[in-house]
């Protein structure tokens, strides 16, 4: 959503402009469908670690951007997928960057048995930040591994279409004479 302040916030640029990268254990890019999932919107998506089986390295796969909020929320796309039962995260967080408060967060931790693969499928995420327009926030996403190298995680984030970018629907009704 371009009105929120974000830049480049589907990653339609087909990279990270405008997003910074944090700590970076496995991957942390922007990439194309591939065999697990499709963007959610458009031709491009960010993924957090690199879709596989088995093995990952442990730690986190971090990116955020600095943005002064331009409209009263922001939203976006997320779809987790794992392999593991309990060792590995995601979350997204929002922080006011003045005053270094947390004023959005989720975190995903348990998932079920280990060694089968889970997705969420994607989930679509509305925040109300009315209370900050004009201020200097981050928004910051992050999936990894927590506590073993056996099982990965792996996560997409994308856009959410807006209604200036959804084609419009044309009604017609005809009558009968």
């Amino acid at each position: 959503m371009a009105s929120s302040g974000l830049i480049n916030q589907g990653f339609e640029t087909g990279n990270l402009n405008g997003w910074s990268m944090g700590t970076v254990m496995d991957f942390a890019g922007v990439v194309v469908a591939d065999s697990y999932t499709t963007p959610y919107h458009g031709s491009y998506m960010a993924r957090l670690g690199t879709p596989r089986s088995s093995g990952q390295p442990i730690g986190s796969n971090t990116i955020y951007q600095e943005f002064t909020l331009l409209d009263q929320s922001i939203s976006f796309a997320y779809n987790i997928f794992t392999y593991d039962a309990t060792n590995d995260h995601f979350h997204y967080k929002v922080t006011d960057i003045n005053s270094n408060s947390i004023i959005g967060y989720y975190a995903q931790t348990a998932w079920g048995s280990a060694n089968t693969l889970k997705s969420t499928g994607w989930r679509t995420v509305t925040l109300d930040l009315s209370g900050y327009l004009g201020k200097q926030l981050k928004l910051e996403f992050d999936a990894g591994g927590n506590g073993d190298t056996l099982y990965p995680t792996w996560a997409y984030i994308d856009s959410i279409p807006t209604p200036d970018t959804v084609p419009p629907t044309t009604t017609v009704s005809t009558n009968s004479i």
